[in-house]
């Protein structure tokens, strides 16, 4: 068995596992390659699959520490996972053999790191070091796997807000009048002053929920976060970067 494409988190009750990854990987790529879907590389579940450690999922941190938050918590996280999720599921609606959608959804599982002390209104800055402080203790490096390694989510109160209010929408209902709960995204390769494809860039944008898996599944293995957070303009002046404003990826 080859043990590095796996990733155990020590705040997981019990260790990861899934019928379909007892056997060793040489078997489950044999297996996999002798399948029809496997050659479909233009499918972004068959090309995601490909950079994965598994189980995949992102890092969370937890940056609101309120009466409120701690009743919203929960509901939060599951609306997070559920909205991810459903993405999958909506990408391979159109396939006959569904097994590349299926296994992403059933090795979905994030990290949650929850420390008031730490980091209650937490910095992006805070957050980015303790991220890179991480990864290394975890004996990885910044790029090892898609998505756990190449950025790191952040709920502040904002965000927590955001997706409170997506509570009462029914789960399908994805029009443009209704409320879209967004998260903070933090890329920890970013380094002040250097120079980017986009010059505003400052290395964190808001990512809506409903976006999550395009982004990873579909952005960050290809490209860095700089090359594809929005760039904010002025309301009254079009063509003016506005600082004061966070990105908000809302997708392709």
């Amino acid at each position: 068995m080859n043990d590095s494409e796996f990733f155990h988190h020590p705040s997981w009750h019990e260790p990861w596992n899934h019928p379909d990854f007892t056997i060793p990987h040489d078997e489950r790529l044999a297996r996999w390659k002798s399948q029809g879907w496997f050659k479909d590389r233009r499918r972004a579940s068959v090309e995601f699959m490909g950079r994965l450690k598994w189980p995949w999922g992102f890092i969370i941190y937890r940056t609101v520490y309120t009466p409120e938050s701690d009743r919203l918590w929960s509901a939060c996280l599951d609306k997070i996972e559920g909205s991810v999720r459903r993405d999958i599921d909506e990408s391979g609606e159109k396939y006959a053999d569904q097994y590349p959608e299926r296994i992403l959804k059933e090795t979905f599982k994030n990290v949650i790191l929850e420390d008031r002390e730490c980091w209650d209104f937490a910095s992006v800055e805070q957050i980015r070091a303790d991220f890179i402080a991480y990864l290394q203790s975890m004996g990885s490096s910044i790029g090892d796997d898609v998505p756990r390694s190449t950025v790191c989510l952040v709920i502040n109160d904002a965000c927590l807000q955001s997706i409170r209010n997506t509570f009462d929408e029914p789960e399908n209902n994805r029009g443009s009048w209704a409320p879209t709960g967004f998260v903070g995204a933090i890329d920890p390769d970013y380094t002040e002053g250097q120079s980017y494809d986009n010059m505003e860039y400052r290395g964190f944008m808001r990512v809506q929920i409903t976006s999550l898996y395009e982004l990873v599944a579909g952005q960050l293995g290809y490209f860095s976060m700089h090359e594809v957070c929005p760039i904010m303009y002025h309301d009254m002046y079009p063509r003016v970067v506005d600082p004061r404003k966070v990105p908000l990826y809302k997708g392709l």
